[in-house]
This record gives structure tokens, C-alpha cells and sequence, in this order.
């Protein structure tokens, strides 16, 4: 214990040792479970416990020595082929694992107290053991057998970590971007390297603090921003050098002037100021010279340091996989399914931060594709499919982005059993439930707190897994698209950025100031004449790709004054959480950049709508905005009364008022949305008393209304609005789910100019209807 440095914790570098014995452990058990022939990995398990078991021997921790010990004693019995490898011996050897999972997780100080709890069921294990070893070597003979595989005496335990602190590890660097270096004493190097092997393992790997590679990432940055700023000194200098020469020219005119006056003492001046600026001039060329090309070699140097601290911030993306072939494997037979996990593109680079934001969401997907995807075994093979289900985790770098797909092979999203829950919970009728498309119905499913499974078990049925998915690729500017084919499978398709460190933006002017938007967060950017500006709802819109996008100054969201546009178009970021999308319009553009992200200084608390800072290649500093709240503050200033419409928007074309009637939530957001997506201004009432009241208050050139409505409903509505003289002949279509006859007869007599029932037809039928009645939008 004496050998450690008096500042690090021997117990944590065994902690931080066990976490990685623990990955290699498991992904080497779950291979000899299919292929018990395989002897690389029953070699694989020997020499991980071996060094699990020579660490806790130099920490003090008995009872995991000889746990360790009878592990491997089993193991080296079935890699001679003493004994078999028995499903009782898997069974004993993942629970094993597991109690070091757990004892890994755990706080240094904490370990001793925890495994003294645990005596009694290390114990248990090992009498577990103890029959599956009874045609095995003496344990003498086999921990000889260990040490023959390894290399080394049996005496030689494997040290536990070099003494470092805890934190990130950092391989060595690769050219372009560099990737991990393989982890200390990893499984490919014998534990007899007591000594000089543990300095080797040091060499390769160096454990650096999360905090102080983000520090030097900043720096980096920094670093960076400050190198460009040499090139724009050398341009002045150049500019100089120019000016110079027009003073030569200058000096020149002035001697040929003096020459014909015949004065001597001029033109010795004269000469004397000509000969000096040809120094000047001659000094600063060569010093311009020398400028730049150390501006040159210093950005070079500057950028390969910032891609050499980038790269040491990515790490593979196998290491996000790690606990997953486990995962499946036990919840596969837990639920007495077969189920087999496909990685693909372990070595993708990835963030960091992304990558440990992924643990859960991934987590998540395929405990839901094990649960609910794929299907047990007789009903694969009655459908015609293999007795096992595959999972495939896929990631690549695509288009500049981050892209992983998460599919699998199972019976895909039940969309009737979606709508069932839809119409239970009571947020849709069910001939609404029926009307939704199955796109609808997959976004449905990413809602907080929805679930399909029929009661809730500590597997499902709480409705949290989707909308932790939705809401981490929220979170670092992604996006996630699920599609389903009934009967075929179900996928989840990621688009994440590259890095959180560096982020890509559009860099735009609003009242005089820069600020950046993160171009991943961008859903489009357009210029718009003010001729293209709609009102709806008595506020600014236009058409986008047939779409209706509300529009508001990025200076009003902000709180600056309102000035008229200079230009005669208007510069608009179109953006969008899930729900709403706004176009904001900014002063004008300034360009693309790629920036360095810096945390604001906690000093200045939270500022609205701005996530972070950077610094411009000409180190003007510059904030960073946060889209998601942006929409939320465009959001709450709608619900102001006082939202006046700018100058630069009063002159637009007005589309017509169409009232929706329906005491439906999810009714009347589908007929809103469709409306106004065809251009028409849209209000909505939820009874025919709302209604009335809408009409009485307001211009509006026509009227959809449902028939089955609380308080007045909707034939006593229509019959109202014909005694009122100034609507008589105001055009109302009735759009219900009554479908008969006699519905129809009722609703015309009351006075209806258009009978529609609500199918999967009425998408077409309700704007073809308002068409004919009162033109387009």
C-alpha cells in the first residue's frame, strides 16, 4: 500500500480498473454462451479475473480474491476441457459480474463496508461454484494452468491502474482525427507486466480530467481566434506598403518640381526623404514578408492543435455498446425470446458528451425493441420469420452529422392497438383516432407519458422511453424520425451533431449586434417580399412548400425597438420545437461560421434565449441563440394581447376568416392545421354558444361546424346564424361522423350549404368544399 502516491485512493484505481475487467468480462461470457467452444474468449475471461483477483488481493479485499479465484479456477477447468460449460456455470458467472458491476459503481470509501455487507452472498456464489468444479484440477493445478496461458507465475498478480486521477482517457493522436488508445493492461497484453508492463500501459494511455480537457479545448479555441487575427495585421501592413508607394510617387512629382526651380537645398531634402521611404519601404516589404509566412505557419499550427484536442474529445462509439449485448441477452430470456444484437460502426467517432447522452435513450430503444419489437419464437416461425429476432445498431458519419439507426426485425408499431390508446386516454374520439396517419400516429407514440402495453411492469407501461429519446436529441440540436412497417419492424433514425464542443452556425444582425444560430437547429432559410405576407388571426404569415408560417421580428422576441427593413426583402430563420414553427425575421445575414462553443460566466445567471458564447475569427465575441427557447418566447408573446403587427407587415393581402366549430381538441387542431396550411385564417370555438359569440365579435366568411356538441349544438348553431340577418348568407359546412341519410337531410334543412363526413377522405373533401364555396386562399 506504500507504493501508491499519498494523494490517490488505491481503492479507486482498483474501482476504475473493475469497471473496464467488468466489459470484457461480459462481452467474452455472452460469446461462450453461444460458442463454449471458443478458447480465445474462455482465454479472454482467465485473464481478466486473473487481474480482478490480483488487484483485490493488493487493495485488501478478500472476499473478491477468492470469488475471482474460483471463477478462474472454473474457467481454466473448462478451457482444458476438465469440465463442461454448463448453463448452472453461465448463470453463476453473469451473477458474478454483476455483484462486480455493482461494487464498481460504488463510491471508494464506500467498497469495504458494502462487500463486508455481501460476505453471505459471495459465499452463496462460490458454494455455487463448488459443484460445477467437482471433476476440475486441484485448484493448486489450476492456477498453474492460468499462469502456463498467461505467461507468468502464479504468484504475479496484475496491478490495478497507474496512479492517475479519474476522468477521460486519451489515446494517442492519429493525423486527422484521432481515436482512442486501447485502455490500460487491456485484454490483448499478459498480466505478468507486474513492472515494466504497467509503465508501458501508462505510456499509451494518460487519464486526464473531464474539466481540464474541456479547459484546453476552450484554449484551443482561443488559440485559434487569436492566430487569424494575424493575417488581417498583414493585410494593413500590405495596405501600408501601397500607400507607401504612392508617397514615393508623391516625393518623385515634388523633385522633379523643385529641379526646375534650380534650388540645391530643396532638392538635397528632397533627396534625403526620397532615400528614406525607399528604406522604409524595402524594411517593410521584408518584414510583410517574414509576417506573413509566420502567419501562415501559425494558424497551420494553431488549427492541428485544435483538430488534435477535438479528436482527443471523440471516442468510439463502441464504447456506448458496451452494456448492451448483455442487456439483450438477459431480457431476450427473461421474456423467453431469442433475440440477436448486430453493431455496426463501432470505431464511428463520437462527442463525448454525445456519447453519454446516448446511454439512456439507447437503453430505452432496445429494452422497447425487446419488449415490444420483436416476437417469441413460435409466433416468428407461424409468420414465417427465423425463430430469432435481430436488433441492429448502426452509426456512421453522413452529410457532416452524426446519423445511427436503431431497427429491428419484429412485428413493427401495432397502429390499430396506438389509436385504441389514443381514442382510451380520451385525447381523440375514435373515428378521429381513425383519421390519423400512421407518420401521426408514430409521433404520438413519442409523447410523454404514452404507452401501448397493457399494464406496467417493471419493463414497460410507463410511456418514458420514446419521450427520453425525443427529448436528448432535443437537447444536443438532433433530430429522431420512427418509422414502422407492420409486421416487418420498427427503426429509429438519429441525425446528432458531430461535436457539442464545435457547432456550425449561421451567423446573422440583429439591432447592430451578431448573433449565431446553430445550423443543425435551422429547419430553412429564406428571403421574403412583403407582397408573399399573409395576416391569419389578425398576425403575419407566409407560404412555405404550401405550409403557413407564422412570422415575428427577431428584434420584438429580443426586446429591441422596431425599425423598417432597409432591403426590400426580409431575411427570415425558419425554426421549430415539435409543435409550432416560426419564420423570425433578422436585420440580414452575416454568414456561416464554424465556432468554438464557450459556457456563459455563471455570473450572469440565465439569460433568455441565449445558450452559450464564442469568439469570431476576429475575436469579437458573439452569443449563441437557443432555438428551442426562442420558439417558447415566440410562444408566450403570442398570448399578449398588444402583439401589434410592424409597419413593414400592415400592408399585406388578407386570407379569409374561416370559424371551426368542434368540441374536439384533437378535431379541431386537425381541421385548423389543414386549413391554414392552405392559406385560409383560421378561429375555433368548442361549442355552438363559443361560436356564436366568435361570430357576433368578428368578419368571417365561413363556417365549419360538427353536429354533437355540448350546450348549443351544431344544427341549432346553423339555424341560429340564418335568423340573424347579417349572416344568412354566410356559407357553413357541416363536418360530423354522422354519416346517414338522414343526418345529411337533417343538416341541410337546418340550413347547411355542404354535408361532410369525417373519413379518411375529408382531408381532400373539406378544402375542395370551402374551394367551391368561397375560393382560395
Amino acid at each position: 500500500m506504500s507504493d501508491f502516491p499519498a494523494e490517490i485512493d488505491p481503492l479507486e484505481l482498483f474501482r476504475q480498473e473493475l469497471e473496464e475487467r467488468i466489459d470484457t468480462l461480459n462481452q467474452a461470457l455472452l460469446v461462450l454462451e453461444e460458442q463454449p467452444e471458443s478458447g480465445e474468449d474462455c482465454d479472454r475471461m482467465m485473464r481478466a479475473l486473473h487481474a480482478v483477483k490480483g488487484a483485490a488481493g493488493i487493495v485488501g479485499l478478500q472476499p473478491l480474491v477468492q470469488l475471482s479465484h474460483r471463477l478462474e479456477d472454473l474457467f481454466v477447468a473448462v478451457r482444458s476441457g476438465a469440465v463442461p460449460l454448463l448453463p448452472a456455470a453461465i448463470t453463476a458467472s453473469f451473477r458474478s459480474i454483476d455483484l462486480l458491476a455493482d461494487l464498481s459503481r460504488l463510491p471508494a470509501a464506500a467498497i469495504p463496508d458494502w462487500l463486508e455487507a455481501r460476505r453471505e452472498a459471495i459465499a452463496e456464489l462460490e458454494a455455487e461454484l463448488e459443484p460445477l468444479l467437482a471433476a476440475a484440477p486441484a485448484p493448486a493445478a489450476a492456477s498453474q494452468a492460468t499462469a502456463g496461458s498467461a505467461g507468468e507465475s502464479p504468484r504475479a498478480p496484475a496491478p490495478p491502474l497507474a496512479a492517475q486521477a479519474p476522468s477521460t482517457a486519451v489515446g494517442p493522436a492519429d493525423p486527422a482525427l484521432p481515436g482512442p488508445a486501447p485502455g490500460p493492461l487491456s485484454e490483448e497484453a499478459p498480466p505478468s507486466a507486474a513492472g515494466s508492463g504497467a509503465a508501458a500501459a501508462a505510456d499509451r494511455v494518460v487519464r486526464v480530467e473531464a474539466e481540464n480537457l474541456n479547459r484546453i479545448m476552450a484554449l484551443s479555441g482561443e488559440m485559434l481566434v487569436e492566430a487569424k487575427w494575424l493575417q488581417p495585421f498583414a493585410d494593413s501592413l500590405a495596405l501600408l506598403r501601397e500607400r507607401q508607394k504612392e508617397l514615393q510617387a508623391d516625393i518623385e512629382a515634388l523633385r522633379l518640381q523643385l529641379s526646375r526651380r534650380d534650388d540645391p537645398g530643396s532638392l538635397a531634402l528632397v533627396e534625403k526623404a526620397r532615400l528614406s521611404e525607399r528604406h522604409c519601404r524595402e524594411t517593410l516589404s521584408e518584414r510583410l514578408g517574414d509576417l506573413e509566412l509566420y502567419a501562415l505557419r501559425t494558424t497551420n499550427l494553431s488549427y492541428r492543435l485544435y483538430r488534435e484536442v477535438i479528436g482527443s474529445n471523440m471516442r468510439p462509439f463502441a464504447d456506448a455498446l458496451q452494456p448492451f449485448p448483455r442487456l439483450v441477452r438477459d431480457l431476450a430470456r427473461r421474456l423467453g425470446k431469442q433475440v440477436q444484437l448486430e453493431m455496426v460502426g463501432k470505431g464511428t467517432l463520437v462527442d463525448r458528451d454525445i456519447l453519454r447522452k446516448l446511454e439512456a435513450p439507447l437503453t430505452h430503444i432496445l429494452r422497447n425493441a425487446v419488449d415490444h419489437g420483436i416476437e417469441p419464437p413460435d409466433q416468428r416461425i407461424a409468420a414465417g420469420k427465423p425463430a430469432h429476432g435481430t436488433i441492429r445498431v448502426e452509426a456512421m458519419h453522413r452529410g457532416g452529422q452524426l446519423a445511427i439507426t436503431i431497427s429491428d426485425d419484429g412485428r413493427g408499431v401495432q397502429f390499430d392497438q396506438v389509436r385504441r390508446r389514443l381514442s382510451e386516454r380520451g385525447l381523440v374520439s375514435p373515428e378521429q383516432a381513425a383519421l390519423l396517419s400512421e407518420a401521426e400516429l408514430c409521433e404520438a407514440l413519442q409523447q410523454p407519458g404514452f404507452s401501448t402495453a397493457a399494464q406496467v411492469t417493471d419493463l414497460s407501461g410507463r410511456g418514458v422511453g420514446l419521450d427520453v429519446v425525443s427529448a436528448m436529441a432535443q437537447e444536443v440540436g438532433g433530430a429522431v424520425r420512427l418509422s414502422s412497417t407492420a409486421g416487418s419492424g420498427t427503426s429509429l433514425h438519429f441525425q446528432l451533431p458531430l461535436a457539442l464542443s464545435v457547432v456550425r452556425t449561421l451567423l446573422v444582425e440583429i439591432n447592430g449586434e451578431p448573433y449565431a444560430f446553430p445550423l443543425a437547429r435551422l429547419d430553412q432559410i429564406v428571403a421574403i417580399e412583403p407582397r408573399q405576407i399573409a395576416l391569419m388571426e389578425g398576425r403575419p404569415c407566409f407560404d412555405l412548400n404550401g405550409v403557413v408560417i407564422g412570422l415575428i421580428s427577431a428584434r420584438r422576441v429580443l426586446g429591441f425597438p422596431e425599425e423598417d427593413p432597409a432591403d426590400a426583402t426580409l431575411p427570415v430563420v425558419v425554426i421549430s420545437d415539435h409543435a409550432k414553427v416560426y419564420g423570425v425575421v433578422v436585420d440580414r445575414y452575416l454568414g456561416e461560421q464554424d465556432l468554438v462553443v464557450r459556457p456563459l460566466d455563471p455570473r450572469l445567471g440565465k439569460v433568455d434565449n441565449i445558450s452559450a458564447a464564442a469568439l469570431m475569427g476576429d475575436g469579437q465575441p458573439i452569443l449563441i441563440v437557443d432555438t428551442n427557447e426562442l420558439v417558447a418566447s415566440i410562444n408566450a408573446q403570442l398570448q399578449t394581447s398588444d402583439l401589434l403587427v410592424p409597419s413593414w407587415q400592415q400592408d399585406s393581402r388578407v386570407s379569409p376568416h374561416v370559424l371551426i366549430v368542434d368540441d374536439s381538441p384533437l378535431a379541431l387542431d386537425l381541421q385548423a392545421r389543414l386549413l391554414s396550411s392552405r392559406g385560409y385564417r383560421v378561429a375555433r370555438a368548442a361549442d355552438g354558444f363559443e361560436a356564436w359569440q366568435v361570430l357576433c365579435n368578428g368578419d368571417h366568411q365561413l363556417v365549419v361546424t360538427d353536429v354533437d356538441m355540448p350546450g348549443m349544438d351544431g344544427l341549432s348553431l346553423i339555424r341560429t346564424i340564418r335568423r340573424e340577418a347579417r349572416l344568412q348568407h354566410l356559407p357553413i359546412i357541416v363536418c360530423s361522423a354522422r354519416g346517414s341519410e338522414q343526418d345529411r337531410l337533417e343538416g341541410m334543412e337546418a340550413g347547411a350549404d355542404y354535408y361532410l363526413v369525417k373519413d379518411s377522405q375529408l382531408e381532400q373533401a373539406l378544402p375542395a368544399a370551402i374551394h367551391q364555396l368561397i375560393g382560395p386562399a
